[in-house]
Protein backbone atom coordinates (compact mmCIF):
# COMPACT_ATOMS: atom_id res chain seq x y z
CA UNK A 1 0.00 0.00 0.00
CA UNK A 2 1.09 3.62 -0.79
CA UNK A 3 -0.24 6.59 -1.03
CA UNK A 4 1.34 10.61 -1.99
CA UNK A 5 -2.36 11.99 -2.04
CA UNK A 6 -2.24 12.96 -5.39
CA UNK A 7 -5.86 13.14 -6.04
CA UNK A 8 -7.91 14.66 -8.29
CA UNK A 9 -9.55 17.42 -6.88
CA UNK A 10 -12.77 16.78 -8.38
CA UNK A 11 -12.49 12.87 -5.96
CA UNK A 12 -15.06 13.47 -3.78
CA UNK A 13 -13.66 10.85 -1.57
CA UNK A 14 -10.59 11.76 -1.87
CA UNK A 15 -9.58 9.55 1.22
CA UNK A 16 -11.48 6.33 -0.07
CA UNK A 17 -8.13 4.10 1.00
CA UNK A 18 -8.66 5.07 5.17
CA UNK A 19 -10.69 4.68 7.43
CA UNK A 20 -10.82 7.56 9.29
CA UNK A 21 -11.35 6.43 13.64
CA UNK A 22 -10.81 9.18 15.57
CA UNK A 23 -10.25 13.11 14.51
CA UNK A 24 -10.93 14.87 11.26
CA UNK A 25 -8.52 14.43 8.08
CA UNK A 26 -8.26 16.29 5.00
CA UNK A 27 -6.11 16.34 1.76
CA UNK A 28 -3.49 19.70 2.16
CA UNK A 29 -1.58 21.30 0.24
CA UNK A 30 1.38 23.31 -0.06
CA UNK A 31 -0.53 26.58 -1.56
CA UNK A 32 -2.64 26.58 1.45
CA UNK A 33 0.20 27.09 3.57
CA UNK A 34 1.36 29.70 1.45
CA UNK A 35 -2.10 31.56 1.37
CA UNK A 36 -1.84 30.97 5.62
CA UNK A 37 1.58 32.53 5.69
CA UNK A 38 0.69 35.24 3.69
CA UNK A 39 3.03 35.14 0.98
CA UNK A 40 0.00 34.99 -1.71
CA UNK A 41 1.43 38.32 -3.63
CA UNK A 42 4.40 36.36 -4.39
CA UNK A 43 2.08 33.63 -6.00
CA UNK A 44 0.48 35.86 -7.87
CA UNK A 45 3.30 36.02 -10.39
CA UNK A 46 5.12 32.57 -9.62
CA UNK A 47 2.15 29.99 -8.41
CA UNK A 48 3.36 26.72 -6.48
CA UNK A 49 3.35 24.30 -9.02
CA UNK A 50 2.54 20.45 -7.72
CA UNK A 51 5.07 18.81 -10.15
CA UNK A 52 8.16 20.80 -8.11
CA UNK A 53 7.54 20.21 -4.44
CA UNK A 54 8.17 17.47 -3.16
CA UNK A 55 5.31 17.76 -0.47
CA UNK A 56 2.83 19.73 -2.60
CA UNK A 57 0.15 17.34 -1.07
CA UNK A 58 -0.15 16.45 2.33
CA UNK A 59 -2.79 14.72 4.77
CA UNK A 60 -3.41 17.27 8.05
CA UNK A 61 -5.30 15.87 10.70
CA UNK A 62 -6.69 16.91 13.74
CA UNK A 63 -8.46 16.28 17.35
CA UNK A 64 -7.90 14.23 20.50
CA UNK A 65 -5.74 11.28 19.22
CA UNK A 66 -6.67 11.33 15.78
CA UNK A 67 -6.52 8.04 14.47
CA UNK A 68 -6.87 7.04 10.20
CA UNK A 69 -6.09 3.56 8.96
CA UNK A 70 -5.61 1.56 5.69
CA UNK A 71 -5.15 -2.46 5.24
CA UNK A 72 -6.35 -5.55 6.81
CA UNK A 73 -6.71 -7.04 10.06
CA UNK A 74 -4.75 -9.51 8.86
CA UNK A 75 -1.69 -7.79 8.11
CA UNK A 76 1.26 -8.58 9.76
CA UNK A 77 5.19 -8.21 9.39
CA UNK A 78 5.12 -4.95 7.76
CA UNK A 79 6.98 -1.96 7.35
CA UNK A 80 5.48 1.68 7.64
CA UNK A 81 6.49 4.57 6.92
CA UNK A 82 5.29 8.30 6.14
CA UNK A 83 7.15 11.78 6.43
CA UNK A 84 5.68 14.23 9.21
CA UNK A 85 5.89 17.90 9.64
CA UNK A 86 7.34 19.02 13.06
CA UNK A 87 4.68 21.29 14.62
CA UNK A 88 3.48 20.89 18.25
CA UNK A 89 1.99 18.74 19.64
CA UNK A 90 2.15 14.54 18.70
CA UNK A 91 2.45 13.28 15.59
CA UNK A 92 3.18 9.63 14.25
CA UNK A 93 2.45 6.43 12.97
CA UNK A 94 0.13 3.69 14.14
CA UNK A 95 0.59 -0.44 13.71
CA UNK A 96 -1.09 -3.65 14.54
CA UNK A 97 -4.46 -1.76 14.86
CA UNK A 98 -7.70 -3.44 15.69
CA UNK A 99 -10.44 -0.85 16.51
CA UNK A 100 -10.03 2.84 17.37
CA UNK A 101 -8.76 1.70 21.38
CA UNK A 102 -6.55 -1.12 20.39
CA UNK A 103 -3.25 -0.55 18.78
CA UNK A 104 0.62 0.42 19.37
CA UNK A 105 1.65 3.79 17.82
CA UNK A 106 5.69 5.00 17.17
CA UNK A 107 5.51 9.00 17.53
CA UNK A 108 7.03 12.25 18.02
CA UNK A 109 5.98 14.58 20.33
CA UNK A 110 7.05 18.63 20.04
CA UNK A 111 7.08 20.44 22.83
CA UNK A 112 8.64 23.71 21.93
CA UNK A 113 12.11 25.17 21.51
CA UNK A 114 14.02 21.87 19.92
CA UNK A 115 12.37 20.20 22.81
CA UNK A 116 10.81 16.77 21.46
CA UNK A 117 10.37 12.60 22.52
CA UNK A 118 9.84 9.54 20.55
CA UNK A 119 7.50 7.90 21.74
CA UNK A 120 6.61 3.70 21.37
CA UNK A 121 3.31 3.36 23.26
CA UNK A 122 0.56 0.72 23.23
CA UNK A 123 -3.14 1.71 23.49
CA UNK A 124 -5.29 -0.53 24.97
CA UNK A 125 -9.35 0.36 25.76
CA UNK A 126 -10.54 1.76 29.21
CA UNK A 127 -6.74 2.92 29.55
CA UNK A 128 -4.38 5.91 28.89
CA UNK A 129 -1.60 4.94 26.26
CA UNK A 130 1.28 2.89 28.12
CA UNK A 131 4.66 4.23 27.24
CA UNK A 132 7.05 0.94 26.34
CA UNK A 133 10.04 3.59 25.31
CA UNK A 134 10.80 6.92 24.86
CA UNK A 135 13.73 8.97 23.33
CA UNK A 136 14.57 12.26 23.68
CA UNK A 137 15.08 14.27 20.50
CA UNK A 138 16.14 17.83 19.38
CA UNK A 139 14.22 18.86 16.41
CA UNK A 140 12.94 22.08 14.53
CA UNK A 141 9.63 23.28 14.17
CA UNK A 142 8.51 23.25 10.71
CA UNK A 143 11.18 20.92 9.48
CA UNK A 144 9.89 17.29 7.84
CA UNK A 145 11.40 14.18 8.82
CA UNK A 146 11.00 10.74 7.91
CA UNK A 147 8.90 7.88 10.69
CA UNK A 148 9.53 4.42 10.34
CA UNK A 149 8.38 1.76 12.08
CA UNK A 150 9.38 -2.14 10.73
CA UNK A 151 7.67 -5.10 12.80
CA UNK A 152 8.77 -8.43 12.47
CA UNK A 153 7.52 -12.06 14.30
CA UNK A 154 7.16 -9.37 17.31
CA UNK A 155 9.97 -7.01 17.26
CA UNK A 156 9.43 -3.84 16.41
CA UNK A 157 11.98 -1.23 15.22
CA UNK A 158 11.77 2.43 15.22
CA UNK A 159 13.38 4.82 12.89
CA UNK A 160 13.74 8.70 12.51
CA UNK A 161 15.26 9.72 9.06
CA UNK A 162 16.72 5.87 8.59
CA UNK A 163 18.21 6.13 11.79
CA UNK A 164 17.15 3.44 14.66
CA UNK A 165 16.13 5.25 17.05
CA UNK A 166 14.52 1.87 19.58
CA UNK A 167 13.68 -1.40 19.47
CA UNK A 168 11.24 -3.62 21.33
CA UNK A 169 10.30 -7.24 21.58
CA UNK A 170 6.70 -7.44 22.21
CA UNK A 171 3.45 -9.57 22.66
CA UNK A 172 1.77 -8.84 19.44
CA UNK A 173 -1.79 -9.58 18.24
CA UNK A 174 -1.95 -11.53 15.06
CA UNK A 175 -2.47 -8.98 12.53
CA UNK A 176 -3.93 -5.58 12.63
CA UNK A 177 -3.99 -1.91 9.96
CA UNK A 178 -1.45 0.33 9.89
CA UNK A 179 -1.62 4.13 9.86
CA UNK A 180 -1.54 7.71 10.74
CA UNK A 181 -1.89 9.04 14.47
Amino acid sequence: FQDDFLIPEKDLNQLDSWEMLKGEWAVHTAMEDAVEQKTTERLKDAPLQMERSSNFYSLKGSGKDGLIVAGYPFNDNYMVQAAMQVKKGECGLAFYVQDEENYHSFTVMFCGKNEAYALLKRHRSGGKPEILKAVSLSLLEGNWIMLKVEIMDEHISAFIDRIKVMELDESLPPGGQFGLY
